[in-house]
């Protein structure tokens, strides 16, 4: 997993959500960015790139990731 970061925040809540830097940089290939039809694709598929796409948002046991 890559390094994340804290997600800038006002609050002042428990923890922090973190983000991976990759899922903003525009330069960055995302997993289904050549994929014409997701739905052609294998639970079994989605499931791996959950575990390897740029996270987005995460934050306790949400995990939010770009495949796109």
């Amino acid at each position: 997993m890559t390094n994340l970061v804290p997600l800038k925040s006002n609050s002042h809540g428990i923890g922090t959500p973190r983000y991976d830097p990759a899922s903003k940089d525009p330069q960055t290939k995302f997993p289904l960015d050549s994929c014409t039809d997701i739905s052609s694709l294998t639970d079994e598929t989605f499931i791996d790139l959950f575990k390897t796409a740029p996270i987005l948002y995460t934050f306790g046991g949400t995990r939010i990731v770009r495949l796109s």
